[in-house]
């Protein structure tokens, strides 16, 4: 079928997908805790943080939401729902545009029900609309490159349409910047020999989009000190981190999962099973890659322009990635979007009992994955119980105690969050140049040498410490210093709690003396 408009029975379908991505999405979406990126994504769309390593496009969305729906866990996640929910019509049209109805319906179906594109769909955090916003760009692009010559007055609601879903790119995520660099690139490459004015007009886009950002750009220069750098730096150590990375991301991608979700998560697996499942997979998909390209197998010729087209911003952002300063896959959902596009065109290709072979092993580790999402009280990723921590400080702590998170200022409001009443003060140090809020100790370099100086003076000034502590942070006290053994809690793998007491250390000190 090459109608640009699908039939009656095409949109059913659609629709259909469409109904099933936003159950997934809505479903148990208040259950898990927020994480901590959540927590203080909250109070930054509610005023009281006025700075954020990000442009503010989704916080403002955000607090619109927030006035229509509330503060919960589920309210605080319905934007993401509805910019994920979306993305699953819209990306159908592009892959329809790029690789046909077959193929589309397929990659369709997988993005309705994949755990990764589940998971950011139902987290307070800008990378779903992220997603929404380069399938759009991506259309209006394509339809732009696709057109041999420029049509007078008739290509001006595409350019109008990728500017306005570009700025709003850009005003989302500083990645998004990235995007639309390789897109002038394949304007340039596609028509420096065959249509020069359509560079012009895609140079003029891109110029009043950058004018556009000029504001942003600015505040940028007063959020230098928020991060250390923006790439990676150039060593091999880092590089490789950058690539276990992309690792972790394709297996998100693919199955739905991180192993030691399985390992660690609600659900317990024999190890080889996944393994064994997992090559077969890779290496089928693999295969079918190959063979494609040796036999040319994508026809008609324009489906070939297109999935190199796919393939090359594939490409493209593997290399981004391996540079670019980057913590998590949902950074990487602008990888997923060609992945999964190319990935529904090469089933496509095969016959029909490997297509089916390849599909039950996707649906396989689909269920599995979605099982053990849905089972766990935290997000895995970080697997802390952020909910029970607040709880159990409102009901423990005093007015002459202080709690202090190690890891910063993110956890610091997520425990505000779930302890709006606790009764004793909060702190945070802070160490990347956020402007000031009544929950920070200025940081000082004796703290982080020796991190005694800064639990002394908090024992001198309180008479309990609660440290707070996520492993694999800084971990200022937590090596150096006693604890009071009876006073340790843990909230999830990651997430401890120790209580620090003045007259113990005074007691520990008079003994060492």
């Amino acid at each position: 079928m090459k109608s640009a408009n699908p039939g009656r029975q095409t949109r059913w379908m659609i629709l259909g997908i469409t109904l099933l991505g936003l159950g997934f999405r809505l479903l148990n979406l208040g259950t898990k805790c927020f994480w901590q990126d959540e927590g203080v994504t909250f109070y930054f769309a509610r005023g009281p943080i006025y700075e954020d390593g990000s442009p503010e496009l989704y916080f403002r969305l955000l607090y619109f939401f927030q006035i229509l729906f509330g503060d919960s866990e589920a309210a605080g996640r319905l934007l993401s729902v509805v910019a994920g929910t979306l993305f699953i019509p819209l990306f159908f049209l592009l892959a329809r545009r790029l690789f046909g109805l077959q193929a589309a319906l397929l990659s369709t179906l997988i993005v309705a029900i994949s755990p990764y594109a589940i998971a950011v769909s139902q987290e307070m955090r800008m990378y779903s609309l992220m997603g929404l916003e380069l399938v759009i760009v991506l259309y209006g692009a394509w339809r732009l490159l696709e057109q041999p010559v420029v049509k007078s007055g008739s290509e001006f609601k595409w350019y109008a349409g990728v500017f306005l879903a570009g700025l709003a790119g850009i005003y989302t995520h500083v990645i998004f910047a990235f995007m639309l660099a390789f897109l002038s690139l394949a304007f340039l490459f596609y028509n420096l020999k065959s249509s020069p004015k359509k560079i012009l007009y895609w140079a003029i886009t891109m110029a009043a989009m950058g004018l556009a950002y000029l504001p942003e750009l600015m505040r940028w220069t007063e959020r230098a000190g928020s991060r250390d750098h923006i790439f990676v730096e150039h060593t091999f150590r880092a590089i490789r981190a950058s690539v276990e990375v992309m690792a972790r991301s394709l297996s998100m991608f693919l199955f739905g999962f991180y192993y030691k979700v399985f390992r660690d998560g609600p659900l317990q697996f024999p190890k080889i099973l996944l393994v064994i499942a997992a090559l077969i997979l890779v290496i089928g998909l693999v295969w079918v890659g190959f063979n494609a390209l040796r036999r040319r197998a994508v026809t008609p010729p324009e489906r070939r322009r297109a999935a190199g087209f796919m393939a090359a911003f594939l490409l493209f952002n593997f290399v981004l990635f391996l540079v670019l300063e980057v913590s998590s896959s949902r950074h990487m959902i602008t990888m997923y979007v060609p992945l999964i596009m190319l990935l529904g065109l090469l089933l496509w290709q095969l016959q029909s009992k490997w297509r089916s072979i390849l599909l039950g092993l996707l649906g396989l580790f689909t269920l599995l994955s979605l099982v053990s999402y849905y089972r766990a009280p935290y997000f895995l990723y970080e697997q802390a119980d952020w909910r029970g921590l607040g709880r159990y400080l409102e009901a423990n702590a005093q007015p002459d105690d202080v709690v202090f998170f190690e890891g910063g200022r993110n956890g610091l409001y997520t425990i505000l969050y779930y302890a709006p009443q606790v009764a004793c003060p909060l702190k945070y140090m802070n160490t990347k140049a956020w402007p000031s809020d009544p929950y920070q100790i200025e940081f000082q370099r004796e703290y982080l040498r020796e991190p005694a100086t800064l639990y002394a003076e908090l024992t001198r000034q309180y008479r309990r410490v609660w440290l707070v502590s996520l492993k694999g942070f800084n971990n200022l006290f937590t090596e150096q210093t006693q604890v009071v053994p009876n006073l340790q809690v843990e909230f999830g793998p990651q997430l401890d709690l120790f209580a620090i007491d003045r007259e113990y250390r005074e007691q520990g000190e008079g003994n060492s003396k």
